[in-house]
């Protein structure tokens, strides 16, 4: 059988297609560890054209036995503590480059909540085997990414085959089109004493917003 990946293929990667850039600075260290982490797994992967690349297939399973870490996930609207935070981070920042090279979607879903890495509309959750970061290669040469994380800035860039692009550039721009501000309900609790009141569920600002590729 030929090998999916042969030398003369990879020799036609000759540059940077795209890059993209979060920040990670202010995580506590077991989000930190796992962004460097899941960076390390998706680093050095090759696309093949027309090859359908997926994020949580790279990734493997996210267990303490695989080597992730506790940290903060979304659970809905709340914040918990589970296996993996940060896993996040990464495909969003992976979905930024995806999407500056011009690479074709397959499957994305944004969070339940704002991320404080980037704009509403530009993130892509995973989770477990439901939500997925996918995209395709469109492209008649392959893609490599190369994906590092220095404890404080994320970086992923996508290399291929530069003339692929044709002389275009791809910018993604996120407009915010309402802020959904939380309302307070009081209600009254038999199991608390006269006075003490107790917030069940911390408010989170909602957001709508538009999300553009210039071309």
């Amino acid at each position: 059988a030929t090998p999916k990946i042969t030398a003369d293929s990879l020799r036609q990667i000759n540059g940077e297609i795209s890059s993209y850039t979060t920040s990670y600075a202010t995580s506590a260290e077991g989000r930190k560890y796992n962004v460097g982490f899941a960076a390390s797994k998706i680093n050095g992967t090759v696309v093949m054209p027309g090859e359908t690349f997926s994020y949580n297939k790279e990734i493997g399973p996210v267990t303490a036995n695989a080597g992730f870490k506790n940290a903060g996930i979304y659970v809905g609207n709340k914040v918990e503590d589970g296996i993996g935070g940060g896993l996040c981070q990464v495909s969003s920042t992976l979905y930024q480059a995806a999407l500056h090279s011009n690479m074709t979607i397959a499957q994305r879903r944004n969070h339940s909540m704002a991320v404080a890495y980037l704009a509403p509309g530009m993130d892509a959750v995973v989770y477990g085997t439901v939500l997925d970061l996918k995209f395709t290669n469109p492209y008649p040469n392959p893609v490599y990414i190369s994906a590092y994380g220095d404890n404080s800035k994320l970086n992923i860039t996508m290399y291929g085959h530069t003339a692929d692009l044709g002389g275009k550039t791809y910018k993604i721009f996120s407009e915010t089109t309402s802020v959904l501000s939380p309302k307070t309900i009081r209600q009254p609790d038999p199991n608390l004493a006269e006075g003490v009141e107790e917030l069940e569920q911390k408010p989170v600002t909602g957001y709508t917003s538009k999300t553009y590729k210039q071309t």
